[in-house]
């Protein structure tokens, strides 16, 4: 039952109808060690040479490494509807610590039966559909995390985060998902420069639906956030990319230049589902990563939209995006308005 539960949760973090990631990326497959190499990439800036990527993949498995995988929770601490009776109120312990629960949202974190703090939840106790505690080590080697996933019981989302570090005395939270908007997945994390510290990395839902399209038809960007040893805590960030999300977006404009050169010879439907929607989601890709110029010479080139109602729906999205907003007010961030 205990080894059942636990492929349970993970299948919830595995499984997946869609990413933001167009057709043509879907071949990118090359499996490499945990965490995975990446490289920092600026579109604007530089052509990337990718060093095998022009190698044929193996086979097809995803190479993004979720936290799931990379720190794996107990079965002891995972609780769903499939594999539990009904309790209201269940306590889960880990670290030394004791997590206490309504249903399957997080309340309070104590130790030694004394509050050490309260989670701050964006949505009613009933409205969380399972509970995932675990530990991490994502500042380094000496230091020590508690996560703690809850998503919520709607279909389209949310995959909800929690992350405490309890390196230190005091237990501090250093990253609640639900704070930069909802996002559907499980969360993957990386090391992007190799200082083994992680980055987060998880796909936002802003566009689902898109346009009244099928909802794994629709855009669905990765948001990345990476910790800030001043301020302590994981924030939006545009500096970092998984390596294999590059050679994705790369291969994507290359497809789709081939594509435009196909308009005489293919049907305008098919034109239209396959070349505008993965337009839209290279363009949405690239503006989560605050590629702005670019994603919207994308848009521009590929998606059909002569009386810019696709467009003003897009920018609509974005302004919902909280996480597309925070991105925007990055300090160091260059002016990249259209």
């Amino acid at each position: 039952m205990l080894r059942f539960s636990l492929i349970l949760i993970v299948s919830l973090f595995l499984a997946s109808c869609s990413t933001s990631t167009p057709a043509p990326n879907e071949s990118d497959a090359t499996i490499t060690a945990l965490p995975s190499p990446t490289i920092s990439y600026n579109f604007n800036a530089v052509s990337v040479t990718e060093q095998g990527q022009d190698e044929a993949p193996a086979d097809n498995e995803y190479p993004g490494k979720q936290l799931a995988e990379v720190f794996p929770p107990d079965p002891k601490n995972i609780g769903s509807w499939e594999n539990d009776t009904y309790k209201p109120h269940r306590t889960f312990d880990i670290s030394g610590y004791t997590i206490t629960t309504r249903n399957f949202k997080p309340i309070d974190l104590k130790k030694n039966g004394r509050v050490m703090l309260k989670f701050l939840t964006k949505s009613a106790w009933n409205d969380y559909s399972s509970i995932s505690v675990g530990e991490a080590r994502l500042l380094g080697r000496n230091t020590k995390q508690i996560y703690v996933l809850s998503p919520n019981t709607a279909a389209v989302c949310c995959t909800n985060y929690w992350i405490i570090d309890i390196t230190e005395e005091r237990p501090r939270v250093i990253f609640r998902s639900e704070k930069y908007g909802g996002f559907r997945e499980g969360m993957e994390i990386f090391d992007a420069d190799r200082d083994g510290i992680y980055e987060l990395v998880q796909f936002d839902a802003t566009f689902r639906y898109f346009a009244g399209d099928c909802g794994s038809c629709s855009p669905l960007p990765r948001a990345y956030f990476k910790y800030d040893p001043t301020k302590r805590r994981y924030l939006p960030a545009e500096s970092v990319v998984e390596d294999f999300v590059v050679a994705g977006i790369k291969r994507s404009e290359k497809w789709l230049a081939e594509k435009k050169d196909e308009y005489g010879t293919l049907k305008k439907a098919e034109v239209d589902s396959l070349v505008q929607r993965n337009a839209l989601a290279q363009t949405a890709d690239l503006l989560f990563i605050g590629e702005e110029d670019r994603a919207w010479k994308i848009f521009d080139t590929y998606v059909f939209d002569p009386k810019g109602e696709l467009r003003k729906e897009m920018k609509w999205d974005l302004r919902q995006s909280k996480f597309y907003q925070a991105l925007r007010k990055i300090p160091s961030r260059h002016a990249r308005k259209r």
